[in-house]
């Protein structure tokens, strides 16, 4: 019979096999490869075989009734959730989370009831039983993490390279990496109710990457991380600045260009575009008496005049800037008017300026508080979720060894009942044994 007991030193079980025929030691029989343990010997080799082989007995299905003969099959050890890990862990939705795992769990079962190593532990477990080993394992996180695995399955990881650097998804196995079934079977001597290794390190928490920060993305804003102003406000603000700033132009030309007007026929400040008046002042940038006691060249005065034609370019093609940009636009816009000597216009100019800087001053204000209240919230979500990783992992651990320990104690039950069965039809035996010379004296 068959006698699974626990070895206190290494945590492992083995399997110990006991015979009782005569006071020959079991083996296996060498003439076939029947696979079984037999106690009979050859009466001229002096070798053990089964009963297939005995010269006496021609039947072959006799030997499957012998007392004298156990299968290999019944001295193998009880399948354990190592098992069921190799069968699954080349599963991609079961590598990529819980959650994608849980969610398709039934579906790849299904699929992989032809596969030898599922249908056996289908039948070994059962359907849904099978389910609750799979589910437990998900949430141990076994499928997606190497290291767990290696932890909680030692054995199958002895004689592979540890992984390098910082556990991962990626670092999970792939499916080019799965063993056969028949390779990453445990040999004789595996075990069923093996405790966890290393439970401290399983218990480290890994802490997952933290979600992207959502930004508020308008239009024409792509890569601006800062809070904008909104779009329709910058709109309305450079479409009165053309506005206004053609009427500043017109007036700058009624009394020093008028011949220009006059020819091209520019009778209102609508006719005419900013773009327009900006080119007429670089062709004519001498009668700008600016800059002289800085020693600057017409370069800067063409760089200001082509800044506030992209005011009207910017109000055209309805393309965004970032605060800095609106601001910039503005203070050209006011260097203009000061430059084109419109006294009477700087009031206006310069009450727009003051708005739009306070507006953005504020709003970038707003956005730094709002950055800091927003870091320290999800640094305290951080460490939250850290202690909650770590009583999930707790929870997982106790609960898998609890049910490897009722599992283990379940088997002692049945073996001690076995045991003491085997007692009694040794007694009877023994008895029967010697009763005969009695009975036939």
């Amino acid at each position: 019979m068959v006698l699974r007991s626990l070895n206190e030193n290494n945590n492992d079980v083995f399997l110990e096999t006991r015979f009782n025929v005569i006071d020959n030691e079991p083996k296996r029989c060498y003439e076939c490869d029947c696979g079984r343990i037999t106690a009979f010997r050859d009466p001229r080799s002096d070798q053990p075989v089964c009963t297939h082989c005995r010269e006496d007995t021609p039947s072959v299905d006799d030997r499957a009734h012998d007392a004298n003969e156990t299968p290999i099959a019944e001295l193998e050890p009880v399948s354990d959730d190592q098992d069921i890990y190799v069968a699954f862990r080349d599963v991609a939705s079961f590598r990529n989370g819980t959650k994608s795992g849980l969610k398709k769990m039934d579906t790849v079962i299904d699929n992989r009831q032809s596969r030898i190593d599922v249908s056996r532990l289908i039948r070994q477990y059962g359907m849904e039983d099978l389910k609750v080993r799979i589910r437990l394992l998900l949430h141990s996180g076994v499928f997606k993490s190497r290291s767990t695995a290696s932890v909680m399955f030692p054995d199958l990881f002895r004689n592979e390279p540890a992984a390098k650097g910082t556990d991962s998804a990626e670092e999970a196995i792939q499916p080019e990496e799965a063993a056969p079934p028949e390779e990453a079977a445990p040999a004789d001597g595996a075990t069923s109710g093996r405790e966890i290794a290393s439970i401290e390190e399983w218990n480290q928490p890994q802490i997952p990457e933290p979600p992207e920060e959502p930004h508020v993305k308008q239009y024409g804003q792509s890569g601006c991380k800062e809070i904008c102003l909104p779009f329709s406000a910058q709109h309305e603000l450079v479409v009165y600045l053309q506005k206004y700033l053609e009427a500043v132009c017109y007036t700058y030309g009624q009394e020093n260009m008028p011949e220009m007007l006059k020819e091209h026929g520019w009778s209102c400040h609508q006719a005419v575009q900013l773009n327009t008046w900006m080119d007429e002042f670089i062709v004519r940038q001498e009668a700008f008496n600016v800059f002289p006691e800085d020693g600057k060249d017409g370069s800067e005065l063409e760089g200001l005049f082509r800044s506030v034609a992209r005011i009207r370019d910017t109000a055209v093609c309805r393309t965004a800037t970032d605060n800095g940009g609106v601001k910039r636009l503005v203070a050209h816009a006011v260097l203009l008017v000061d430059i084109l000597g419109a006294e009477h216009y700087k009031n206006i100019i310069n009450d727009i300026q003051s708005g739009v800087d306070k507006a953005v001053d504020d709003l970038s204000r707003e956005e730094r508080t709002l950055q800091e209240q927003r870091e320290k919230e999800l640094a305290h979500i951080a460490e939250e979720r850290v202690k909650l990783d770590v009583l999930e992992k707790s929870v997982l651990v106790k609960a898998y060894r609890k049910s490897h320990e009722c599992q283990r104690l379940a088997g002692l039950e049945v073996q001690k009942v076995l045991d003491e069965a085997e007692k009694e039809f040794r007694i009877e035996r023994f008895l029967a044994a010697a009763g005969d010379p009695i009975s036939g004296s």
